[in-house]
């Protein structure tokens, strides 16, 4: 679906799609919950994951690079709830996202200004707001001659750059054992020789000081904080 960029089920009988406007309901439904569990296991499945009683929630990236999330009923109400986030297809412009209404000039101008003068930064912003986008349109203004090294939870950014190295983590497996934090990558990334060090995602467990710490030794960092933003 052209345009789309998140869709939700909650359960068998309500859909809802975005299309950069907030969450529309649709006239889709499902025949029962046990078709919706059929799907998710599916997806579950494309991405390599284990989806069931004993496991009811997975989070994982399909091969086209959608997002899916989903938690299982009866832990879910009023039945299974899947989550799909669909990449962007390109990254924009600064002028597109003047063009579109995003930005005013006055702001274009501040964040090539941001991007061009090596100054860390940080992007917030609630569910939906357009994180993703706004970071991959800046980090297209890195120099091409910059080693740009993305670490992610799970991977969305494609900015339009020619030198880009992606870190993306790993849940662990159902034994509890074989995971991957961001903190765990962010390790890696220093030792990778980047020019600018982008962690896409803080959440969860992870302190959101820690990636700040280790993006020494000159590295410029970028990130993009969630809704509740950075700490005071």
């Amino acid at each position: 679906m052209q345009g789309v960029t998140d869709v939700v089920v909650n359960g068998p009988h309500e859909v809802y799609i975005d299309r950069g406007g907030g969450l529309e309901r649709t006239t889709v439904a499902f025949d029962d919950e046990r078709a919706v569990r059929r799907l998710a296991q599916r997806l579950a499945a494309a991405g390599g994951r284990r989806l069931d009683d004993a496991s009811p929630f997975v989070d994982v990236r399909l091969r086209d690079g959608t997002r899916f999330h989903a938690v299982l009923a009866p832990v879910a109400r009023p039945g299974t709830v899947l989550s799909l986030r669909i990449p962007a297809r390109r990254s924009f412009s600064l002028e597109e996202l003047r063009d579109r209404g995003t930005l005013t000039e006055v702001g274009s101008r501040l964040l090539h200004d941001l991007v061009r003068s090596r100054t860390a930064f940080l992007v917030t912003g609630g569910t939906g707001s357009g994180k993703t986008t706004l970071l991959a349109t800046m980090l297209g203004l890195v120099d091409s001659r910059e080693r740009v090294v993305i670490v992610e939870d799970s991977s969305e950014l494609r900015p339009d750059h020619p030198h880009i190295v992606g870190l993306e983590g790993r849940p662990h497996n159902v034994e509890g054992a074989g995971s991957i934090t961001v903190r765990d990558l962010v390790r890696q990334a220093m030792r990778m020789r980047p020019d600018r060090l982008v962690v896409g995602e803080v959440r969860g467990a992870e302190d959101p000081r820690s990636p700040v710490t280790h993006a020494g030794g000159g590295v410029r960092q970028s990130n993009g904080w969630p809704i509740g933003g950075p700490p005071d």
